[in-house]
This record gives structure tokens, C-alpha cells and sequence, in this order.
């Protein structure tokens, strides 16, 4: 199959391998040497800065690829305005109202997959931060994750560490946010540093925010498309691809939305939570899938 971009047929070439998941935009494995008894403590060390080295640098090489894919998806789409989801018509990157949205090009779907939307968002917000995580990995080298706790907001999401995840996430859930303030809300959805939002003027944080849900109402739209059958959601973005017969089955078997629902990976299930301020702690896989089904569709109801 090409990965070219090119429309062939009325259809467009698939340049993702996942219609829902955006793997490349996360962090790639990290596996630390463990320490033997016949390994020395220097020998030891050496190792480990090699595999902080490797894990560094291999997420440095997917904010490239990234950058070549968010092209290629650019490249077919390459109207800007038919990129947003139908009854939606907001820039998926600005998250700008479009007053007089253009209709898409002839042959080219209305609009993007999820995996498409995201690897496109996340990366633009990669590409900003690379310049000063090239400049701290120049410095520090090896170094660097003695000093990530203090780096996390300045940093490509591609090369967090996972202990760095993990204590951002305990930080924002730890926020508590009451009715109409605005920033302790903008701290635990991540839109400011929770240092941070007490600097900003009020109204900056009410447009951030603003912004930040109109992205989520579009991820929930994505995610309940496929939640309602694969083959529906591959069919509407244009695609030609193994994946339509995949969702046929789906269809047919009467349980789609909970296939469909376990095709979300872990990671980017964890993410989704936690950008809409609902992560928690030692929750099951299956606690937060039904957590997150739930707040999409309580969502649409409201705005259908």
C-alpha cells in the first residue's frame, strides 16, 4: 500500500497504521540494565547512560518521523479547514473558530482520523520544544535525567521519561478544581503549569481553556465514531485499507463498541483521561476504558 499521500480512486492512501492510536507521538520503550553481582557499580552506570542515550535519542528520530508524516497527512488534506470534524468547523491545530469553512477538495475525505488529528496536534506542540531539549542534550548528555523533574513542560512528549509521566499526572490530580475557578481547572487539564496559573491574567486562561475543550469535543467526536464501528469510521475517512473488512466483522457480531473500545491502547487511554482531569491512581485497565466511554458519550448527548 502506498504511503505516499496520493489519492487514487476517489480514496486516499492510509499513511498511519492505526486509525485510533498515534504510537509514534509517545515515548518509546525504556529498558534499564539491571546490575549483577559480577557487574561493578562504574560499569554499571556506563550501561545505564547508554540505554538513557538510546531512549533519548530514539525519541529525538520520532519527532522527525513525525514531522514527515504530519506532511504527508497535510499534503492530502491539504485544504486546512476540511481537516475539521463535521458540525465543528475549528482549526485543529489553532483552535480557531473558521467563520466560512470551505468545502474539502473533490475526491479528499471531510475530515481526519484520529490517529491522523492527533499525530498532527502533538506533533506541532513537539516541533516547539526540540530546539531546547537539543540544546539541554547537548549539555547534559547522559546527564539529563537527573534534571528532567524540573524540565517536563519544556520538553518533546516523544522523550519523557516514564517516571516523569507519572508524577505529572499525580501532580494535576491532586488539584482540586471548584465551580468557576478557572485556574485551578487550567492546571489539572494541563493547559498551564499549576506554578504558572496565577501569573496569567484571568480571560488568557478562559481562551486557553476554551480552547483545549474545543480540541477535546473533536477527540470525543473521533472516539465515538469509532466506538460505533470501525468500518464506519474507516469508511468515512476515506480509506482504503485492510481495515474495512476488519470492521464489517466488527459490525456483524453486534459488539462493536467494546472491540472497537479495546483497540484504544493503554497509553493513549491513560492520556485521554488525563487531558480531560479524570486520571487517577492504581485504577484497572477495564475501570478506565468504562470511565472514559462513559464521559464521551455523556458528552455528545449534550451537544447532539
Amino acid at each position: 500500500m502506498s504511503r505516499s499521500g496520493v489519492v487514487q480512486s476517489g480514496l486516499r492512501a492510509r499513511v498511519l497504521s492505526s486509525v485510533i492510536n498515534a504510537p509514534t507521538t509517545l515515548p518509546p520503550p525504556l529498558e534499564l540494565p539491571s546490575r549483577d553481582r559480577d557487574t561493578g557499580l562504574f560499569r554499571h552506570l556506563i550501561k545505564v547512560g547508554k540505554a538513557y542515550l538510546g531512549f533519548y535519542k530514539a525519541g529525538a528520530r520520532q519527532v522527525m518521523t513525525n514531522r514527515r508524516l504530519s506532511k504527508q497527512i497535510k499534503l492530502v488534506m491539504s485544504d486546512r479547514t476540511s481537516i475539521s470534524i463535521p458540525g465543528d468547523a475549528v482549526d485543529h491545530l489553532t483552535g480557531k473558530v473558521i467563520d466560512s469553512p470551505k468545502p474539502p477538495p473533490p475526491g479528499l475525505p471531510p475530515r481526519l482520523t484520529r490517529s491522523e488529528f492527533q499525530l498532527v496536534r502533538r506533533h506541532a506542540a513537539d516541533l516547539k520544544k526540540l530546539a531546547p531539549f537539543a540544546v539541554l542534550f547537548a549539555v547534559l548528555g547522559e546527564w539529563l535525567p537527573l534534571f528532567v523533574g524540573i524540565l517536563t513542560p519544556i520538553l518533546p512528549g516523544t522523550v519523557l521519561l516514564p517516571k516523569q509521566i507519572k508524577s505529572r499526572r499525580l501532580r494535576r490530580a491532586k488539584i482540586e478544581v471548584a465551580s468557576g475557578d478557572v485556574r485551578a481547572e487550567a492546571a489539572r487539564l494541563g493547559v498551564v503549569s499549576r506554578y504558572l496559573a496565577p501569573v496569567y491574567p484571568r480571560g488568557w486562561l478562559e481562551t486557553r481553556l476554551d480552547r483545549h475543550r474545543r480540541y477535546l469535543l473533536q477527540d470525543d467526536r473521533l472516539l465515538k465514531e469509532w466506538w460505533k464501528g470501525g468500518s464506519e469510521s474507516v469508511a468515512g475517512s476515506g480509506y482504503e485499507s485492510e481495515l474495512d473488512s476488519a470492521g464489517r466483522q466488527r459490525s456483524s457480531d453486534g459488539r462493536q463498541g467494546e472491540v472497537a473500545d479495546e483497540d484504544l491502547s493503554n497509553d493513549e487511554l491513560e492520556l485521554a483521561l488525563e487531558e480531560r482531569g479524570l486520571w487517577k491512581e492504581d485504577r484497572s485497565e477495564e475501570e478506565m476504558r468504562r470511565l472514559l466511554r462513559r464521559h464521551v458519550d455523556s458528552l455528545e448527548d449534550k451537544v447532539d
